[in-house]
């Protein structure tokens, strides 16, 4: 017992640190601000799927119960609605998926921005205008893929 108290310390101590936490949701705050609409729709997407879930789950239980019981005039409301539920939850996802690849391109464009921006305007040693380029750092960049 006590050998798992000390695991469990070590790992919240060494792999969850609130500043680094912290840091992180500040340095991503402004893009979360830019597009908050787009954020609430996928978290209205994942209340949907997380009500849906448990839809299905009752539906199954539901279903379940009235075959076993012979009851046919609760599979006769129960099919349909479980093709409801059915053409929902398709529905759901294709949109959330879809929101969340717009989202994530959108995001990822201004992090590329302003992160090329940063790139451009760091000190140089020479006074050319001809720099020597670091492409250790300018090639891992370039390969970071959005859509317009």
């Amino acid at each position: 017992m006590i050998g798992l108290n000390k695991m469990k310390h070590f790992i919240v101590k060494n792999f969850f640190i609130l500043g680094d936490i912290r840091k992180s949701f500040s340095m991503l705050r402004p893009y979360i601000i830019k597009y908050r609409k787009a954020y609430l729709g996928l978290f209205f997407f994942l209340s949907l799927d997380i009500f849906l879930t448990l839809a299905f789950a009752w539906f199954l239980g539901q279903i379940t119960d009235a075959a076993i019981q012979t009851d046919f005039q609760s599979l006769n409301w129960l099919v349909p609605l479980g093709i409801v539920l059915l053409l929902l939850s398709l529905t759901s996802s294709y949109a959330g998926i879809y929101l969340r690849a717009i989202t994530e391109n959108a995001v990822k464009k201004d992090l590329r921005v302003d992160l090329f921006n940063h790139i451009l305007r760091l000190p140089t040693k020479q006074q050319t205008p001809f720099a020597p380029v670091n492409w250790s750092l300018i090639l891992p960049m370039t390969s970071i893929v959005y859509w317009d």
